[in-house]
């Protein structure tokens, strides 16, 4: 149920829609696209081109399978912890697994991490039971089968089998070195599967090798430390979600402490030596292997290391279980003591859970665990396109998945420059006439960019154009620029008497393209500066709407030109026509209101004073004009 609740609740982002991409394909196509991308084995994208075929691409129908790998995840985690730990040890390994906001936020991606966990826990079960004279056949198949479903999934599966390798070594290491008699028939089945596993794998490591070496040539190892890595990897398998969008808060340590503590009680517990030794080597071999040969910090890289949280969750098991048997018989009686022991092991595991339960409700809601919101974006764009706004896109010549997904049928785009022509007068023109034909425009931008990888278009649009907003997902660029036919004549500005900012430049006229706007509309505004004098800092520059009580109506914040004409490269007598686009807010309540301008210096927040030509400072905003704003829906 946890991993179903608001399953569809965000967008697909970019990484899943580029396994929507992997799949668009034939079986062959799969496995080219696969290839081609470099990064990942084809199991997981082999599964899901079958299953898109009999569910769809629906953004609840692409997540479902790893809803079913997460929740097979918890049977899966019983019987694990249940062969090393013991019945109740494994209930709480599940109980642990399942309440985790991490488990549950990569059970609800379109992404490889938790089929290639569930495979990785299972090839770890049965790689414990090849010790078993009954029934070995089943084991050591299910060993291989279980071990290539893992590392076809994904790379880092690969090091938990390192983790096993190493655990069969020091048992052959340790019984030559103790003279113990060492039981040669599990040591040659595990042998024999691995012989098979490499095998199995060979051709698939045969056909992307090369492209593989060539990615890997042009990477740099993960850049974050061990002692940032382990810290976060505790914070968020414990209780909190991957933050995707920003950069991840501090780790909670307060939060963390009954976790830390049955970290502590598991690795001091003298009961249960082997299983301890083996759930340290699974859970540490793989974080240190994965650490040096990973690439850099992506956000919610955490993810690289998911293979592990299953044995975290089990040596937490372990800790708890602890409790269970702690109180000697000389010091309480046994039917107190094992009262007192399950009061403690069942309240420790309850606030463990409620902390989890509270890591899930704010990963439920909090706007900062969310994804990257394309389908919320790519609404607003498709609303503006049918009020007659165009959607250009600038980056590639076809436009790319992360957009195709979300646009709907009866909105089309503009693929800019045409042909990925390469001459700045060609883009320009282009653009241009795109501007000639409409008083918006949106501009996408795919960075690096194969077409007009100098930025001419996006150039010209902050030169001649009045840009509103800009934002980012992932690296996707999104601009929206008004383009108004005409625009009223200039005139001064309405202060007076007349002042500059601190002599160093004047706005000499300005032009507004409505000065009787209603909530919600956004307007034009041409401020023509005028320099006095050398200027050897880049000011800052507010334009602001004020209400009678000080309310702002309308802000907008930067440099000049759409930040393409900062202020140190003015120069003495020329005048520079400064473009901004206005929003509105919607809240905006009708009346008359003045319109300032101010500049400050951007290191300290030190506004410029405004000065008389006698000298006298008369305040730090300049009144541009007075709008007069009106009824919604007046018109």
């Amino acid at each position: 149920m946890l991993r179903v609740m608001r399953l569809d609740g965000q967008s697909l982002w970019g990484d899943e829609l580029w396994s929507l991409h992997h799949i668009s394909a034939p079986i062959a196509g799969v496995l080219e696209n696969v290839r081609a991308d470099g990064t990942a084995p084809p199991m997981y994208y082999l599964l899901l081109h079958l299953w898109v075929k009999a569910g769809g691409s629906s953004s609840f129908a692409l997540r479902f399978p790893s809803v079913i790998w997460g929740t097979l995840l918890t049977p899966a985690m019983f019987v694990f912890g249940t062969r090393l730990l013991g019945q109740r040890g494994g209930w709480i390994a599940a109980a642990l697994q399942i309440m985790a906001p991490f488990q549950v936020f990569y059970s609800q991606e379109t992404r490889a991490y938790i089929q290639m966990t569930l495979f990785s826990v299972l090839a770890s079960y049965f790689f414990l039971r090849l010790e078993e004279t009954k029934r070995f056949q089943c084991m050591w198949l299910g060993y291989v089968v279980t071990s290539l479903m893992a590392v076809g999934s994904h790379y880092f599966a690969w090091p938990v089998l390192l983790a096993h390798g190493l655990l069969r070594a020091g048992q052959v290491v340790w019984a030559a070195l103790f003279r113990r008699r060492l039981d040669r028939g599990p040591l040659w089945r595990y042998i024999a599967a691995c012989v098979i596993i490499l095998l199995a794998y060979l051709p698939w490591v045969t056909y992307v090798w090369a492209r593989a070496r060539g990615l890997s040539s042009t990477q740099q190892r993960m850049a974050t430390p061990l002692a940032v890595i382990v810290p976060r990897l505790l914070n968020d398998f414990s209780i909190e979600a991957p933050v995707m969008t920003a950069s991840p808060g501090d780790v909670q340590w307060r939060t963390l402490g009954p976790f830390l503590l049955c970290l502590l009680l598991a690795l001091l517990r003298p009961q249960r030596r082997r299983a301890q030794i083996q759930l340290v080597c699974l859970l540490v071999l793989p974080t240190l292997v994965i650490f040096y040969i990973s690439f850099n910090a992506w956000p919610g890289w955490t993810r690289y290391f998911i293979g592990v949280s299953p044995y975290y969750y089990v040596l937490l098991a372990h800790g708890i279980d602890g409790l269970w048997g702690a109180l000697p018989a000389r010091w309480v009686p046994n039917n107190i003591a094992k009262r007192l022991e399950g009061f403690a092991l069942g309240s420790l595991l309850v606030v463990m859970l409620s902390l989890q339960a509270r890591g899930l409700q704010q990963y439920y809601t909090n706007p900062q665990y969310a994804r990257w919101d394309y389908r919320g974006n790519m609404e607003v764009l498709s609303r503006d396109a049918r009020s007659g706004a165009a959607l250009v896109f600038n980056g590639g010549k076809d436009l790319p998945l992360t957009l195709r997904y979300y646009t709907p049928p009866d909105v089309s785009w503009r693929i800019l420059p045409q042909g990925c022509a390469s001459d700045p007068i060609e883009v320009e023109t282009q653009i241009a006439r795109v501007a000639s034909e409409h008083t918006f425009i949106w501009l996408v931008r795919l960075l690096p960019s194969q077409c007009d990888p100098d930025g001419v278009l996006y150039g010209w649009l902050n030169r001649n154009a009045y840009r509103t907003h800009e934002f980012w997902l992932e690296n996707h660029q999104f601009s929206h620029y008004l383009t108004p036919a005409v625009m009223p004549a200039v005139a001064p500005p309405t202060q007076s008497p007349p002042a500059t900012f601190a002599r160093l430049f004047a706005l000499q006229e300005y032009a507004i393209s409505n000065t009787k706007p209603m909530p919600g509309e956004t307007l034009a505004l041409l401020l023509r500066w005028h320099p006095l004098g050398p200027i050897d800092m880049d000011y800052k520059f507010f334009i602001v709407l004020l209400g009678a009580e000080g309310e702002i109506f309308a802000f907008r914040d930067g440099m000049p030109l759409n930040w393409t004409r900062p202020t140190s490269s003015w120069q003495v007598g020329e005048l520079i026509d400064d473009r901004w686009g206005l929003p509105v807010v919607a809240s905006a309540r009708p009346g008359r209101y003045p319109l300032y301008v101010g500049a400050y210096n951007p290191a300290n927040g030190q506004r410029l004073p405004l000065t008389t030509e006698t000298g006298e400072v008369i305040g730090d905003m300049l009144e541009i004009t007075t709008l007069e704003v009106q009824e919604k829906g007046s018109r």
